[in-house]
């Protein structure tokens, strides 16, 4: 879709800021396994591009309230070492469904902390 091909020419979503934040490069591991499992996963299916979508729609509001938080640095430490590193870990090792069921958990994770209390 055209939101998933403006998303892959930049733009500072979840996974980028989280990495950033901690200091890991954009180039880095992470992030080149992550956008590799968003190219050869996540948009074969019609259902998976779906999701991508939703991801690209809101995510730059998702990171924009994290980056509000006061305790900003706890959460993306956190969702670093939590969802972000997992996720990209089992990518690596050809665990799929792993990785997506990680990175989404770590979308649910943002979501519950930028909510309202």
């Amino acid at each position: 879709s055209k939101k998933i091909e403006n998303a892959k020419q930049g733009g500072c979503f979840i996974t980028t800021a989280t990495v950033n934040y901690v200091g890991e490069a954009d180039n880095g591991q992470t992030l080149t396994a992550l956008r590799n499992f968003r190219d050869t996963v996540m948009s074969k299916t019609k259902s998976r591009r779906k999701q991508l979508d939703w991801y690209y729609t809101h995510a730059p509001e998702i990171v924009k309230s994290l980056d509000s938080l006061e305790n900003k640095e706890e959460v993306y430490t956190k969702l670093y070492k939590r969802y972000i590193l997992p996720a990209a870990n089992a990518h690596k090792c050809q665990q799929k469904s792993d990785a997506f069921n990680l990175y989404k958990a770590g979308i649910k994770f943002a979501l519950k902390n930028i909510s309202p209390k």
